[in-house]
């Protein structure tokens, strides 16, 4: 998506620090969203301050920088992914980078994307400088916390922090930061993909890095690995569809962390196992589109989601979507026919929509361009700037009243 350097509006006057852990080009959903708050910031006007972990694209250096903004990269110690206490240690370490961006640069809000970056931005916001004048605005995608009794304790300390504004991809995530008694002033649950980047997606091109034939009909799984993601289940599935179609080809494209690489192993011994014709890749998320575009249908069989990006972005790139049943996946579509589903971790009803798709042409043709119109209409980002624009307005307003 372009840069609108020419909006006519007084968001051009807004200069937000966002605090995140991780940056495309890190393949991930939190590190989807990041990109894509700031590239809708961007194009309506605002000045971004940027600390992350990591550094973002080239592109997106340059538009940022080019708008006036500033990058800090903090290195691999802001992660959070190693142990209880990681995350802590990084928020009060980092805190001070955060407490420097405030000093030095004309903040009108802070923009915080996961637990550690809220808790780091509430320390810096501690100093009376900055206390009341900054309104601290959250978002968060953490799942992994609900898990366990330290987990939830965590969750309730940081969503009784002093949060002004919650912006949430889902009612899924919206309900975990209210039950926790998290009590913004503002709150919206609205997300975004960058719909023209993954309808820029070259068929042959997909097929030609995965050195597949057109006859191939090739399944994509886009998720991290991760047992929850359900990429075994897939896999099954598919042993029990290749011994009919010889011709079917799955790709499990997704990285891992520290924490999945044992899983992966054991994925990788499976396939080899039972001798199913899977490609693993760890795919830049530049080249998807093309990836998308290659495949001839998408299947995630997820136990569990908040909202599932890689699925909004296949449906943007025009492909058929397949998905389990569960929170986060069921508020994608908003009519009948968008997708199709299938109850987590049933390998029989997942095999079985798998065969009808792959024997109903017209029917995924019919899946696709529903879904497509429908990412169009709900999931576009300039829609989503401008709500999470009126959420910072509101936010400022309501500081210049009590002032």
């Amino acid at each position: 998506m372009r840069v609108n350097k020419n909006v006519e509006d007084k968001t051009n006057d807004l200069s937000v620090c966002i605090v995140t852990p991780a940056m495309t080009p890190i393949v991930g959903g939190a590190e989807t969203f990041s990109e894509v708050l700031i590239l809708s910031l961007l194009n309506m006007g605002v000045k971004i301050f940027l600390i992350t972990a990591y550094n973002p694209t080239d592109d997106l250096i340059e538009k940022i920088t080019l708008n006036g903004g500033k990058i800090c990269v903090l290195g691999d110690e802001f992660s959070s992914n190693d142990g209880y206490v990681a995350w802590e240690w990084a928020a009060f370490s980092r805190a001070k980078a955060i407490h420097k961006m405030l000093e030095e640069n004309k903040i009108d809000i802070i923009h915080a994307l996961s637990h550690d970056c809220i808790l780091a931005s509430s320390i810096a916001l501690e100093d009376s400088r900055f206390k009341d004048e900054i309104p601290l605005v959250v978002t968060t995608s953490e799942m992994s916390t609900e898990d366990t009794k330290f987990g939830q304790a965590r969750s309730k300390f940081i969503y009784n922090l002093n949060i002004a504004g919650l912006i949430q991809l889902s009612q899924y995530y919206y309900n975990i930061a209210i039950n926790y008694g998290c009590k913004p002033k503002e709150s919206i649950i609205s997300a975004a993909v960058d719909i023209d980047l993954f309808q820029t997606g070259i068929r042959s091109k997909g097929r030609e890095y995965l050195e597949l034939s057109e006859d191939a009909f090739l399944i994509v799984c886009p998720s991290r690995f991760s047992r929850r993601k359900g990429q075994m289940d897939l896999l099954k599935s598919l042993r029990k569809i290749s011994k009919k179609y010889k011709n079917i080809v799955c790709l499990l494209a997704g990285g891992t962390n520290s924490g999945s690489q044992d899983y992966l192993n054991e994925v990788q011994q499976w396939i080899h196992d039972n001798q199913v014709t899977c490609l693993i890749r760890e795919i830049k998320r530049n080249f998807m589109p093309h990836i998308y575009a290659a495949s001839d249908l998408i299947v995630l069989p997820s136990y569990k989601e908040g909202l599932g990006f890689a699925a909004i972005e296949g449906m943007a790139a025009g492909c058929p979507v397949l998905l389990s049943k569960v929170s986060g996946f069921d508020e994608i579509p908003d009519g009948i026919g968008q997708v199709e589903y299938f109850y987590p971790g049933n390998i029989d009803m997942l095999t079985q929509k798998i065969q009808i798709l792959l024997e109903d042409e017209e029917k995924r043709k019919r899946i696709a361009e529903s879904g497509r119109r429908s990412v169009e209409k709900r999931f576009s980002m300039n829609k989503f700037g401008e709500d999470v624009i009126q959420v910072y307005k509101n936010l400022n307003n309501n500081k210049e009243r009590k002032g």
